[in-house]
């Protein structure tokens, strides 16, 4: 087999992975990963409290994709940027977590592995 083939092969898993876990809200896909953002904010009320149409709706650009908001327990809220990877392909995904016994929560957003992928061979390709 040769190593481009190999390497075809292997960003196709990596795509299809990436869209399953993605879809089915995967616990495991939304709150670990190569961080790119991380933010504290403080907040009394509990995790739960927040809306996530507001959320959406605060989040939303005129530039920028749109991120839809799930629960994934009583403890964090994953997100992912709307929309699918047939016409833009999404760079981040990320997680809003409470911090057991402190007034902060914490909003970390990862790199998508397709995007860690491409960069590998656009670096592998010079």
């Amino acid at each position: 087999m040769s190593v481009s083939l190999a390497l075809t092969l292997t960003a196709i898993a990596v795509l299809v992975a990436e869209l399953v876990l993605s879809w089915r809200w995967s616990r495991f896909y939304y709150t670990v990963g190569l961080p790119v953002f991380i933010r504290t904010v403080e907040t009394l009320g509990p995790l739960q409290s927040l809306s996530l149409p507001d959320l959406a709706r605060s989040t939303a650009s005129a530039v920028g994709t749109p991120y839809v908001f799930q629960p994934l327990g009583p403890d964090a809220i994953a997100f992912r940027e709307a929309g699918g990877f047939f016409h833009y392909t999404p760079a981040m995904r990320g997680v809003i977590r409470r911090r057991e016994g402190e007034p902060v929560i914490q909003v970390v957003g990862f790199a998508n592995w397709t995007m860690i992928v491409t960069i590998a061979f656009l670096v592998l390709a010079l």
